[in-house]
């Protein structure tokens, strides 16, 4: 298949981002209006950020990938991430973030710009505005195919003050203004997921509650306000690839949403 040099894919990943905080925020809803979205959709077991990041990369569950914790295990099998297929199409991906461990989704060279900022060092607050001018800088030069943007202060919150707490809203509230300074560099060609990994319960999250989701896709591919169905994180990669004119590796377990 032929690959299409205009075809822009910008994923916005929110970490801990629990679907019934997005009611009553404005660009959120705004942005589901504009979007092909569920708020059913479902990750993987265990909950948590690694595990089901390397399954949105790599679109097989962790009995596949063996990664069952925040902590990196190495695979008796190795699947290939959407990077990794992008990649060998001459394509360039870019990986935002503020969470390190994230570091060991992809192989070496399959990424062509990487930007992690501590947020320890930074703050969190402080590190979300560095993301966001890191993402609009890249988009402005446009010198990548493929941009993950991960964004870690709604999980933090959710730690620190309770899922779906007044402190934890405000912070989905905060994370969609930034989402929306970066959605203002966009353009037609460019296709927008805004999603998280899992939500949460309490103070913390990795149970079977924790896999619901929200998904939303912004594209021409996609019909404004139209519902998602059956929506797997495993899904991400095989979209993303058909949105470039790719296939979707053999080994994948998910399915283009479109």
């Amino acid at each position: 298949m032929d690959v299409s040099n205009k075809t822009k894919v910008l994923i916005i990943l929110t970490d801990g981002m629990h679907p019934d905080a997005l009611k009553g925020i404005e660009k959120a809803e705004n942005f589901i209006r504009e979007s092909a979205s569920t708020l059913q959709g479902r990750s993987v077991m265990p909950s948590d950020t690694l595990p089901c990041h390397m399954s949105l990369f790599k679109s097989v569950p962790p009995e596949l990938h063996k990664c069952k914790s925040n902590s990196y295990t190495k695979p008796d099998k190795d699947y290939r991430t959407i990077c990794d297929v992008l990649s060998h199409r001459d394509l360039k991906c870019a990986m935002l973030y503020s969470w390190e461990q994230l570091r060991d989704i992809n192989r070496p060279n399959d990424i062509a710009f990487s930007c992690y900022i501590n947020e320890e060092m930074y703050g969190y607050k402080e590190t979300v505005h560095k993301l966001t001018d890191k993402a609009i800088e890249l988009l402005r030069e446009d010198i990548c195919d493929f941009i993950f943007l991960h964004y870690d202060l709604i999980d933090e919150m959710g730690h620190h003050n309770g899922w779906l707490s007044d402190e934890y809203i405000d912070a989905v509230e905060y994370i969609w203004d930034e989402i929306y300074k970066v959605l203002e560099h966009t353009d037609d060609n460019t296709t927008v997921f805004v999603l998280s990994d899992h939500c949460g319960h309490e103070h913390d999250h990795g149970d079977e509650c924790d896999t619901l989701i929200p998904v939303m896709i912004k594209g021409k591919s996609f019909e404004k306000g139209s519902a998602l169905k059956d929506v797997s994180i495993m899904d991400i990669a095989p979209t993303v690839a058909k949105l470039f004119g790719i296939p979707s590796d053999p080994e994948w377990n998910g399915k283009a949403l479109f």
